[in-house]
């Protein structure tokens, strides 16, 4: 599931931090991928999500000659991302866990495979795409940055504002509550 993180952006950053526009668009082009993602994790449609990171990238594009720590650009990019989300979810007055739509299915199998392997593998992204939906937010975000992006403890902590211990903590109830499996309780 982890998409890893983008090649080094550092030499990206320093140039784009200099008004270098060139820059700032390999910064755009490296990032936008993994931001739509995540922000499509947070908001459960990838119109909206499209729509957070454009509003992320301005707000970037503004903050950026304010950035100290250029390695810390990623951790931060996803930050001001999961700000513009939480703006979004909270705008729209509650965030439904049954939101996350079908488009996500279309990534789900490889045109080679087989129909029913295609679709046993559709099925199963979708549930746990719903699990994922029904973590608590906090829970959800720390999935979504570190197992699904594959930012560091670190990163993902910068991300969210919060400290490394305390994402472990979440990322540990995360995993927990997915691996989980619902169905036993209806089978004993």
């Amino acid at each position: 599931m982890s998409q890893g993180p983008p090649e080094s952006l550092i030499p990206w950053v320093g140039r784009a931090q200099e008004g270098d526009p060139e820059a700032f668009e390999q910064l755009v082009i490296r990032l936008t991928g993994p931001l739509r993602s995540f922000a499509r994790g947070m908001l459960g449609h990838w119109a909206e999500a499209e729509d957070a990171v454009q509003e992320a990238w301005l707000r970037i594009w503004r903050r950026l000659p304010h950035l100290k720590d250029r390695a810390a650009f990623s951790g931060w990019a996803y930050s001001i991302t999961r700000n513009v989300c939480l703006d979004r979810i909270r705008a729209r007055d509650k965030l439904k866990a049954d939101s996350l739509d079908a488009q996500i299915l279309e990534l789900a199998a490889p045109d080679h495979e087989r129909p029913d392997t295609q679709t046993e593998r559709r099925l199963e992204l979708e549930q746990a795409w719903k699990r994922i939906a029904a973590l608590p937010m906090a829970q959800r975000e720390a999935f979504l940055l570190v197992a699904v992006h594959g930012l560091s403890y670190e990163e993902a902590a910068l991300a969210m504002g919060t400290a490394p211990s305390t994402l472990r903590g979440r990322l540990a109830r995360a995993r927990a509550a997915l691996s989980h499996d619902p169905g036993e309780e209806g089978r004993s």
